[in-house]
Formats: C-alpha cells, structure tokens, sequence
C-alpha cells in the first residue's frame, strides 16, 4: 500500500496487525512492522511520529544484522532529514546510522 502512495491504508492495515496473537520470536516481523509504521508517517509528512518507530526499528534490524532493512532505514532517515534537518529525532536517527 505503501509504493502505491496510499499510506493512511497502510496505517489501518498495520493497526490492524496489532490485535493477531504473537507467535514465537517475532523480532525480525517487529523491526519490519516498526519500519513500515515509520515510513507510512513519512510518506504523510509526520516527521515526529515517524522518526521514533524509526530509531525502533534500525535498534532491532542492527540487533538481527538485516543490512537491506538498514539501508532502508537510512533511505527513510534521508526523506526525514529533507522535511526537516533539524528536527532532533531525525538527528539522532542519523546518528544512530552513522555511529
């Protein structure tokens, strides 16, 4: 939903996700949610909502070492940083990148 440009769709379907039963260990599943939750904001322009389940998000993809999923977090914190440089979660996203 999100590459068709219909994000507030993919909030409600992420919502939704939210009420299934977890089953076994759900990290990678969780970084992944966390991932699309962050980039559905971005894609509306919330850059504060986003750049928080982004910093969740790149914690758990480093911790599992998904480097395709870290460099769409560092693709994600790029479109942040366009709407605003200096916003303070989306400098300690980058941060948090490049460290």
């Amino acid at each position: 939903m999100l590459e068709a440009g219909w994000p507030r769709e993919a909030l409600q379907e992420l919502t939704d996700l939210m009420d299934l039963p977890e089953e076994g260990d759900m990290t990678r599943q969780n970084a992944y949610t966390d991932y699309l939750w962050a980039q559905a904001y971005a894609n509306l322009g919330l850059i504060d909502a986003a750049a928080t389940p982004a910093q969740d998000a790149f914690a758990r993809m480093k911790q599992i070492k998904s480097r395709i999923h870290i460099t769409r977090i560092a693709g994600l914190q790029g479109q942040l940083s366009q709407l605003d440089s200096k916003n303070i979660e989306v400098i300690r996203l980058g941060v948090m990148i490049h460290s």
